[in-house]
């Protein structure tokens, strides 16, 4: 029996070592599982918050679309708009030039 207790307990340290090893493997497992959890939840938050952003940008893209159109329209009627401010400065200088000339003449 002696010589296998001599035997046996090394062997008995070893498996103690390695149980010991084992669960120190094991908590730090435990750690690392739960930090690449709480890693995961904090990537899913940050892809939720990118889609939303991404949303966000579509939208303000269209709202200068838009604004980009209205102000082209906008162009295009102030073009106009000179046109008949011409027009209506020669006007006004044809109508003055008339009452003037109604005037001279009434005298």
């Amino acid at each position: 029996y002696a010589r296998v207790l001599k035997n046996v307990k090394p062997l008995q340290a070893t498996l103690e070592a390695a149980e010991n090893e084992l669960q120190q493997s094991q908590f730090q497992l435990d750690n690392c599982e739960s930090e690449l959890s709480a890693i995961n939840r904090n990537v899913e938050d940050l892809r939720i918050k990118f889609r939303m952003q991404i949303g966000h940008a579509e939208l303000l893209k269209e709202n200068i679309r838009a604004s980009r159109e209205r102000l082209d329209t906008a162009q295009v009627l102030l073009d106009g708009l000179k046109g008949e401010s011409l027009r209506w400065q020669e006007e006004v200088s044809r109508l003055e030039v008339e009452i003037y000339m109604v005037h001279v003449e009434s005298l």
